[in-house]
């Protein structure tokens, strides 16, 4: 890069790292320095961030009659509200999932032919 480039670069870069997110909540303004992304998104939406809607907690207990179903959307409802889920992840074989936890999302586990053959919490 020559010269005369790099100082057109240096006042971009400076400015960018300088800026930063604000909220502002009952006229209090909360800086968002040191939060991810995530958590900023979050924040803004007014979405839980660590993986808790307060009042849902999954629950896998009377959703034995959803096995051998084809995989709807209100099939996924049903399921959602009898999970008592905030969200949920469909699962087939051999699909990459994130570990991370979260204790409002229902797993529901297809076979290749989008049949629920089975449900966890996370």
């Amino acid at each position: 890069m020559t010269n005369h480039r790099k100082w057109l670069v240096l006042p971009a870069m400076l400015c960018l790292s300088l800026t930063g997110c604000i909220a502002v909540k009952n006229g209090n303004v909360q800086t968002d320095s040191g939060l991810s992304e995530a958590e900023r998104m979050a924040r803004e939406d007014n979405i839980p961030v660590r993986g808790e809607t307060p009042g849902r907690t999954c629950t896998t207990k009377n959703l034995s009659g959803y096995v051998g179903k084809l995989a709807t959307s209100e099939l996924g409802s049903a399921i959602i509200r009898d999970a008592n889920a905030a969200s949920l992840r469909w699962i087939r074989p051999n699909d990459a999932v994130t570990m991370d936890y979260r204790s409002d999302r229902i797993n529901v586990k297809l076979d290749n032919a989008i049949i629920t053959t089975g449900f966890s919490c996370g």
